[in-house]
């Protein structure tokens, strides 16, 4: 009797420790898309500080334990890009990220050969452009820090913290090699305060399409076009 009694106290004793870990313990659930409603396969989530988590299936789907304690869910790209959100208790939680998140890169628009750039003082046809004429449009699908994030990697661009650099400009004979910044058709000394959500475009110039702001041009012309 003794020994039954011992038993039953043994097994009620586990239910409980089961009872109880199983309620400091949530699943979380989710599904994580680009914007174009596409699943991101192989994509890392984890919460709080953790240093492994699980990794989104070919569906774009996770499923992971987390304590109830968690209080952010974290997303990582393969790229090494980052996102994250608040757990506040919830158990589903998706995310939808740019695409710059898939590694895949977008393909660009093929540019017509009487495609019209602004350059400063009126447009031109780009076929009757000698020099290079670089257009950035803004893409809304990714993040930018600041104005200079946008301009960072593009073509004959060299960015460095808040200075910029245009290669194969006209040679200059002054000590700066900053180029001349045109925002919406005003020079401008700095560029620092500009909302990268409020840029439509931005065009960069140098060698003759440059030479029509004068010595001014020498070091390359960077027309900032902000939406209206």
């Amino acid at each position: 009797m003794r020994r039954n009694i011992q038993a039953f106290a043994l097994c009620l004793f586990m239910s409980l420790i089961t009872v109880v870990s199983s309620a400091q313990e949530i699943t979380i659930k989710g599904k994580v898309t680009d914007l174009n409603n596409k699943p991101v396969k192989g994509a890392s989530i984890f919460v709080d500080d953790a240093a492994r988590g699980v990794k989104t299936n070919k569906n774009g789907v996770y499923e992971l334990t987390a304590p109830t304690t968690a209080k952010v869910i974290r997303l990582k790209s393969k790229n090494g890009e980052m996102m994250e959100q608040q757990v506040n208790g919830r158990t589903g939680i998706d995310f939808e990220v740019p695409v710059s998140f898939t590694g895949v890169k977008q393909p660009e628009a093929p540019e017509s050969p009487d495609e019209q750039v602004n350059v400063g003082y009126g447009t031109m046809s780009k076929k009757n452009l000698s020099s290079t004429v670089t257009k950035v449009d803004a893409d809304q699908k990714i993040v930018y820090k600041d104005i200079y994030d946008m301009l960072r990697g593009r073509p004959g661009v060299q960015v460095s913290g808040k200075s910029v650099k245009i290669q194969g400009g006209v040679t200059s004979f002054n000590l700066s090699t900053e180029p001349l910044y045109v925002l919406d058709g005003v020079i401008v000394s700095y560029i620092d305060d500009i909302n990268p959500l409020e840029v439509k475009s931005i065009e960069i110039l140098k060698g003759s399409a440059a030479a029509i702001y004068g010595s001014r041009g020498a070091n390359g012309v960077i027309l900032i076009t902000r939406k209206k």
